[in-house]
């Protein structure tokens, strides 16, 4: 499997579906999930809280597509968005009381949302047309990054993605680079200073990483393999994020934030992708598949302690929802 694709994962497993009108008017959304979720089905895109006791996701547990919350013991799972279409990558604000999103809901064109963190209140913040998607909100809660292209149906080689930001209010958009190629997944360190995003302009998808108000871009990874959807660590020192360069289809590393060395975190299991950090630095929550199926998980900032969202103890290596994954 192409790791850059996973980038779209969420949005890509179910066809579009009817709209619903005038989300701005929707009442709260919150419900528990349901308790018996038809089988297949996904958990992607984790984001963790600013207070790191919930983690924010994405499933098609109940049939569509939509976004859910989950103490990070794994219990009180609840839904926050009930509208048809595809809701995927969520993302917290600073403080913890919203969260911003993608969804296609109003007429097909995919925009960036907002709503309350108990599921209230959603509402647009851009007006495009085409696809724009995986918003990340900046640390001073003040812009969100996220990409656009203006291909609706993200089939056209010659409409590449591109980054954008905007402020938080959604006034301001303004594109950070001008390029002929797909650059995607842009993450804000730390300090709001930096921004790390992949890209194909080489060839395979590589890491880079520039300054947070634009400019020109530096590569820190250069392997033959695809190198994707990295994010920082807490101290801005290093990055993780999932390459495919140890011939498996997807592992987890670590590396200096300027590039170098990179050390491996996930070692067994079919595929592991998107790690992002506790706000304490010492957990990391990944997707790992396990029979077709993706699933939410955690390990500690070593690599260490590998289980499924909701479990205290691992063995050390991604096994799978059911704490058994078949190497392929």
């Amino acid at each position: 499997m192409m790791v850059s694709l996973i980038i779209l994962l969420t949005v890509t497993l179910l066809p579009a579906t009817a709209r619903a009108p005038n989300p701005e008017s929707r009442a709260p959304s919150s419900e528990p999930c349901s308790t018996q979720p038809p089988r297949p089905y996904d958990d992607m895109w984790p984001a963790w809280s600013p207070d790191g006791g919930r983690i924010v996701f994405v499933s098609t547990r109940d049939g569509d597509p939509e976004i859910y919350v989950v103490n990070v013991d794994g219990t009180g799972p609840r839904r926050l968005t009930t509208t048809p279409g595809r809701d995927a990558h969520p993302f917290w604000s600073p403080h913890g009381t919203k969260i911003v999103f993608q969804s296609p809901r109003e007429d097909g064109h995919t925009r960036i949302f907002v709503m309350d963190a108990d599921g209230s209140n959603q509402r647009p913040l851009t007006k495009n047309t085409g696809f724009c998607g995986v918003p990340v909100w900046s640390p001073d809660g003040r812009q969100i990054v996220f990409q656009c292209t203006d291909d609706v149906e993200r089939t056209s080689t010659n409409r590449p993605w591109q980054l954008f930001v905007m402020n938080a209010d959604g006034s301001g958009m303004r594109q950070l680079l001008r390029t002929a190629s797909n650059d995607q997944v842009p993450h804000w360190s730390p300090d709001g200073k930096r921004l790390v995003f992949h890209s194909n302009r080489s060839g395979a998808d590589q890491l880079y990483t520039m300054d947070a108000g634009g400019g020109p871009a530096t590569q820190v990874t250069s392997t033959a393999a695809a190198n994707s959807s990295a994010s920082w660590s807490r101290d801005g020192r290093h990055l993780i994020f999932h390459s495919e360069r140890s011939g498996r289809p997807s592992d987890i590393y670590r590396m200096p934030a300027g590039g170098g060395d990179a050390v491996r975190l996930t070692t067994s299991g079919p595929e592991h992708g998107v790690p992002y950090y506790s706000p304490d630095g010492r957990t990391i929550a990944f997707q790992a598949r396990s029979d077709g199926s993706w699933r939410v998980w955690l390990m500690d900032a070593d690599g260490r302690n590998q289980r499924p969202l909701g479990t205290s103890q691992g063995s050390g290596s991604a096994q799978g929802a059911r704490a058994r994954v078949v190497q392929r």
